[in-house]
């Protein structure tokens, strides 16, 4: 049998199990540095061989016949690509791992069918041949897969499994039940240092696996703060600690739970998001992610959006045939009354403009008035039923064109009130009972 460890490093043990050697990468030239032995298993730069007669496994202190008793006797042993040696009771009630001082051993697990050891230690279960993970913790497993027929795993700490029904070949991600499919059907599968091999249904015939490097999930984003940059937008900024995510997950909570609001290219380590309210807190967190899954979230941050300007909307009441109007409440007197004409209410435009800050002009010789407020310009002719908004023709009152403005006696200019109105984004209210018109600006 050979043993590969971590490091390249390759051992063989002699047919006869008379002598244990390692290589010295020049072909043909071994040097024995022990024996005799029953197995020698190898990872990180360690060697342990177990004793044929007794069962002990003793680990090679790096100087040709220098080995040192460790523990034993075992059921099995493995070894990670760390060095770290673990072992199964004869009985395969206990997993132990060995402590670094010989004959000192802590149980990690068991009951236990059969060990692996790569970049973590895994365990097979005396049911169903269920696939677990150590976490670490004495007696912590974590079920990651399975059932399967056979498992194993390379020097370089990939595990691999042939499915029960010996079709499938799949190789562990990394993540609790992800395995990714590597190959069809096969009668059993090995391997050898890093190298996968399988043989064929039926003819037994040995094949390698070319392996293609497995996406692994990203590593997740720190550090994340936030900053309020105005009354809608928000900063966020994270650091990036993977180097294999396809990009970032934005998420953020308001008042429910969370809801994902954007994504951001690999490497990219910062978000504005737009279009929030005035004074309102919000939470964030983020996540990478590509195509092995999405990584843990960040920390969570909070923040509130800086204040909005409080705006105290103008009203303004007029009633048909009366000259006392009010705005805010506060009561005015107009030199002339609405009236209505064609079922539109009309009044001297001066009387809505003005408290809305909006300028009135009257040119006597096109007979047009202009009122201008925050960019629209709005033009009307007398006696004309097509008005002007910003340069874009309209009827006044597409369902009845006998609207337009007038001149009564004793020369008052009388313009439609709804359409300045709402064409100055103002909300208007008819009551009929008490023949009053309510302007509000600006529109709730």
């Amino acid at each position: 049998m050979f043993a590969v460890g971590s490091k390249g490093d390759l051992y063989g043990l002699s047919p006869n199990g008379q002598g244990v050697f390692q290589y010295t990468d020049t072909p043909g030239k071994w040097t024995q540095i022990g024996g005799p032995a029953a197995g020698i298993y190898a990872g990180g730069d360690k060697l342990y061989a177990t004793n044929p007669q007794t069962g002990d496994i003793a680990q090679y202190n790096g100087t040709p016949m220098n080995w040192t008793k460790v523990g034993g006797p075992g059921k099995m042993f493995a070894v990670d690509t760390k060095g770290i040696l673990y072992g199964l009771s004869p009985t395969q009630d206990k997993i132990m791992q060995y402590t670094g001082t010989p004959e000192k051993w802590t149980q990690i697990g068991g009951p236990s069918y059969r060990i692996y050891a790569g970049r973590e230690i895994y365990a097979i279960g005396q049911i169903a041949n269920e696939i677990f993970r150590y976490d670490g913790i004495p007696l912590k497993w974590t079920k990651i897969g399975g059932p399967g027929s056979i498992f194993t795993v390379s020097s370089k700490g990939d595990l691999y499994g042939l499915s029960n029904d010996k079709k499938s070949v799949n190789q562990y991600t990394g993540t609790p039940w992800k395995w990714v499919s590597i190959g069809g059907s096969a009668d059993s599968i090995y391997t050898a240092g890093e190298i996968l091999l399988a043989t064929s249904p039926g003819t037994f015939n040995l094949m390698a696996y070319l392996p293609q490097p497995i996406q692994q999930i990203p590593a997740a984003p720190t550090d994340l703060t936030a900053s309020a940059l105005s009354v809608s937008e928000i900063s966020l900024s994270w650091k990036d600690n993977a180097n294999n995510e396809t990009g970032f997950k934005i998420e953020r909570k308001g008042t429910g739970g969370y809801t994902q609001v954007g994504t951001m290219g690999a490497d990219v380590t910062n978000y504005i998001d737009p279009g929030l309210d005035p004074g309102t807190t919000y939470s964030y967190r983020v996540m990478a992610y590509n195509s092995a899954g999405d990584s843990p979230y960040s920390n969570e941050v909070t923040v509130a959006t800086l204040p909005g300007q409080i705006i105290v909307p103008t009203i303004i009441k007029f009633f048909i045939n009366s000259t006392t109007y009010y705005i805010n409440n506060a009561a005015k007197t107009m030199d002339t009354v609405p009236v209505i004409v064609e079922s539109r209410t009309l009044l001297p435009v001066r009387y809505v403009a003005e408290p809305l800050g909006a300028d009135v002009k009257w040119d006597t010789a096109e007979q047009k008035a202009t009122v201008i407020l925050k960019g629209k310009v709005i033009e009307m002719w007398i006696n004309n039923p097509v008005a002007k908004v910003n340069g874009v023709s309209k009827y006044i009152d597409p369902d009845n064109q006998e609207v337009k403005p007038i001149i009564i006696p004793p020369g008052r200019t009388m313009l439609p009130l709804r359409f300045i109105a709402e064409n100055l984004d103002c909300k208007v209210d008819w009551d009929e009972t008490s023949q009053e018109i309510t302007v509000i600006y600006p529109k709730p």
